[in-house]
């Protein structure tokens, strides 16, 4: 909050830079969960360099033509410590949940859409996480 007590943006302190090794394994873990959701249905490119928007990663995509980009960002801002592996990978895994979310993330955007439309992008989203997640988390508690 500023000193007229308006909220303002946070101020870029520190820069750090994401390496080609960062982007083979944000590829690499990207691509994996691809294959875990079963996004079987489209077509993927990615980029290692700034996205549309400011943020570590991003995940650009077109329903119509089911063609994605996946973008790593080589400069994350207000980090102080170069990213890790682990970091990479987890914007990886974020950046593949919003692809497996796109179809029902524009849905929820349309003013004509229709109920049923949602409900069964939604169950379809469920069925997915109970094909994968559910067996092995079931697995671990038994």
């Amino acid at each position: 909050m500023g000193a007229d007590g308006l909220m303002r943006e946070k101020e870029v302190t520190e820069k750090v830079s994401t390496t080609p090794e960062h982007f083979a394994v944000f590829k690499e873990e990207f691509l994996r969960w691809v294959d875990i959701f079963g996004l079987k249905g489209w077509e993927i490119f990615f980029e290692h360099k700034d996205p549309p928007e400011t943020c570590r990663a991003y995940i650009g995509y077109t329903l119509t033509g089911r063609c994605a980009t996946a973008y790593l960002s080589p400069e994350w801002i207000n980090f102080s410590e170069p990213p890790t592996d682990a970091m990479v990978r987890k914007v990886a895994f974020h950046e593949a949940c919003e692809l497996l979310l796109a179809r029902f993330n524009i849905l929820c955007q349309e003013r004509s859409v229709q109920r049923d439309e949602i409900r069964e992008e939604l169950h379809a989203i469920i069925r997915t996480m109970e094909n994968v997640l559910f067996p092995k988390y079931q697995e671990a508690s038994v």
